[in-house]
């Protein structure tokens, strides 16, 4: 059965202790440590054996870095995620809308996760015209001319996006990316900035539900320090760190989300 190493804290440790807890095992070879820090957004190590998790908890401990033996049957799978474009923040509570236009009411109790941050985002679109030579041919005049055909296909684009998304008790998941949100409810606090847009709308959001777990970047954007939120590299790594706060909610009985099939 394969374990997870799963982080105390949200906050990365340092490279150095884990590369001296990997010496000491020989489990994984220091030079792994980096990568393996580098992508820590809850979970450390992941694939373990029960053997393997245990010597690599004690090593890290004698380090200073506390983890947590998890198996992976254990770890929370997020909710199915329901894309939306726009969405209100009434007294009442979080109104988002649904793709045939309708606006949804959401009591501000029910909200127990807010997420938000800059991922990368493979995107295809920009078009790309390129010429490939397929031979060539000779006139009467002895003229000789290269054969083309022109080809056109949609180039690979990395950007990053500001995303959030918002859980519910009940199990439902709201997401969104800032460039493709419309920002009526900021009436004329609008603007032409999506990530000025963004931060707005977000803070009019987090100021209602205080009693919300809140991962980094959500927690930069509410003390208006958007500058200080982690950048994270992939959607798995931003959703690794949700579902680190989900794992944290169920342990104190706040929030029991479906584990790993």
């Amino acid at each position: 059965m394969p374990y997870l190493l799963v982080q105390r804290s949200l906050t990365p440790p340092e490279i150095e202790p884990v590369q001296r807890a990997f010496q000491t095992t020989g489990i994984f070879h220091a030079l792994d440590a980096v990568s393996f820090v580098k992508d820590a957004f809850g979970v450390l190590a992941k694939g373990l054996n029960d053997y393997q998790a245990q010597q690599l908890q004690n090593a890290l401990a004698v380090q200073g870095v506390e983890v947590e033996v998890v198996e992976e049957t254990e770890w929370p799978t997020l909710p199915a995620a329901k894309r939306i474009v726009r969405a209100s923040c009434w007294a009442e509570g979080f109104a988002p809308w649904d793709p045939l236009g309708r606006e949804l009411h959401v009591p501000w109790d029910q909200v127990v996760v807010v997420s938000a941050g800059m991922v990368q985002e493979v995107e295809f679109g920009k078009r790309v015209t390129a010429s490939l030579t397929t031979g060539m041919t000779r006139f009467d005049n002895g003229d000789d001319v290269k054969l083309t055909n022109e080809l056109t296909f949609k180039g690979e684009e990395r950007n990053w996006r500001w995303a959030a998304e918002v859980i519910l008790a009940g199990g439902l998941r709201f997401i969104w990316q800032a460039h493709e949100f419309n920002y009526t409810h900021l009436g004329d606090r609008v603007s032409r900035d999506p990530a000025a847009n963004f931060a707005l709308f977000l803070r009019d959001l987090l100021s209602a539900v205080p009693h919300a777990a809140l991962n980094r970047g959500a927690f930069a954007l509410r003390e208006n320090q958007p500058a200080t939120a982690p950048r994270y590299p992939t959607r798995n790594a931003f959703a690794e760190e949700t579902a680190w706060l989900l794992w944290r909610l169920r342990q104190v009985g706040r929030y029991a989300p479906p584990a790993i099939a």
